[in-house]
């Protein structure tokens, strides 16, 4: 008898993004991973992906707490979220319930520039095929009807937006170890 053993792929680096409810849409936690894809039969390095993890809808923060409960089990240090002054109190109350639950997360202002720069490195990683997004998800739900027209209507797509604050942090440029910066000789002059 065979077994055959299906490979899951590793998680690299976990982050969260969080949308804050506003105009009567919920709030929205999603949780996203670095996958490590399987070695090929190559020379060059496999792409890395990034596959959803988690995701919850809640029209409060107390309905929130179970999942971000769970950001502690997954080794989720990071929650990135936009930090505006008409969300200072949404801010607050989830820096209160940190302090008490999980002292080590950091909750950071997003990376992505917009909402439209977020959306645009959405759609070039599914292009790609980089990016892994759970069949009955309300992400997907979300942007199988999203158009250009609806860049403007962000906070109805609540579940796009957290998803694009999780992306910015993927996309940050990596430091090439082999670069070297050519020593300044004016000084020497």
């Amino acid at each position: 008898m065979t077994s055959t053993r299906v490979e899951t792929p590793r998680i690299k680096k976990v982050y969260g993004g969080l949308s804050w409810p506003e105009k009567g849409f919920p709030a929205f936690l999603c949780v996203a991973g670095e996958t490590l894809k399987k070695q090929e039969d190559s020379f060059d390095p496999p792409p890395d992906g990034i596959e959803v993890i988690l995701e919850a809808s809640s029209n409060t923060l107390i309905g929130l707490q179970q999942y971000l409960d769970t950001l502690q089990r997954l080794h989720c240090k990071r929650l990135y979220a936009i930090m505006e002054p008409r969300f200072a109190s949404f801010h607050r109350d989830l820096t209160l319930w940190k302090r008490n639950v999980y002292p080590d997360l950091r909750i950071l202002k997003t990376d992505a520039s917009s909402f439209e720069f977020g959306v645009l490195k959405i759609r070039e990683l599914l292009n790609d095929k980089r990016l892994s997004i759970p069949f009955n998800s309300k992400i997907r739900q979300q942007l199988s009807v999203f158009a250009k027209e609806n860049i403007n209507e962000n906070a109805a797509f609540y579940a796009v937006k957290a998803l694009s604050l999780v992306i910015g942090a993927f996309e940050r440029p990596r430091g090439d170890a082999t670069a070297q910066e050519d020593p300044k000789l004016r000084s020497w002059w």
